[in-house]
């Protein structure tokens, strides 16, 4: 499996790194990237991408001497005759408010493929109450919060499964579970929230977390997080939700 981003420019690179498996030089390889996903029946992302072997200039000869030389036939390809490849990834989508969008630097991105993960898409807010700011993430299919200090926002890559996995293994979750869960987290993606559902629990959470920060203003975050995986939303209690994703009665 290869982990790659949502970006035409990322889809290349891994196209190249590929495509090094190929006999002969890697220096041999031009990709372009087609920003296309689809989805099999068990939900797993691919990418689809064009791949062309072509003649080096910088190790001599021309196009015609390497149309008849082993590189240029190897494995049966035809020299300038493309090739379709599939990547099969795993990502996951943050959805974030428009607020959180323009914290992370994030104005343009359209993702339409979704998480790999079992806990989905993350729904995102930024919060500010005093001096205490902070990124508020829900999962899309259990509510799990998940609450970071806003210094984490250029961190996300690593801080946000940090958490994750943290916020996992405080519920009950078992280690080996949460372990193949971070090995799904990664890339991350962005975009905008979508779900009125969604919004509607995110802004509950951040309504919860605004009055903690109130009136407990020395509260941590991952314990202010589990008072919130405690409380029910529709009758269900987040951490009872994603207890039984991962299989826990």
């Amino acid at each position: 499996m290869s982990r790659i981003g949502g970006s035409k420019i990322a889809l290349q690179i891994v196209a190249r790194s590929a495509l090094r498996t190929w006999p002969g030089s890697p220096r041999h390889v031009r990709a372009e990237a087609h920003h296309h996903t689809c989805q099999d029946a068990g939900g797993q992302t691919s990418w689809w991408l064009r791949a062309e072997r072509h003649h080096d200039p910088q190790q001599g000869g021309n196009q015609a001497a390497f149309d008849r030389s082993d590189n240029g036939r190897a494995n049966g390809l035809a020299p300038r005759q493309p090739t379709w490849i599939t990547l099969w990834i795993s990502m996951v989508v943050l959805r974030c408010a428009q607020r959180l969008l323009h914290r992370l630097k994030r104005f343009d991105d359209d993702v339409s493929a979704s998480s790999d993960t079992r806990l989905g898409n993350w729904y995102g807010n930024l919060i500010r109450i005093g001096r205490r700011h902070v990124l508020l993430f829900i999962s899309e299919h259990s509510r799990l919060p998940v609450l970071l200090p806003v210094r984490q926002a250029d961190h996300l890559a690593s801080a946000f499964p940090a958490a994750v996995c943290d916020m996992l293994a405080a519920v009950g979750v078992p280690p080996a579970a949460v372990e193949r869960e971070r090995q799904l987290m990664s890339p991350l993606a962005f975009d905008r929230t979508r779900s009125r559902s969604l919004i509607g629990s995110l802004t509950d959470f951040t309504l919860m977390t605004n009055a903690r920060f109130i009136t407990h203003s020395d509260q941590s975050l991952e314990s202010i997080a589990l008072e919130l995986a405690e409380t029910p939303l529709k009758y269900k209690h987040p951490s009872a939700v994603a207890q039984r994703l991962f299989g826990i009665d």
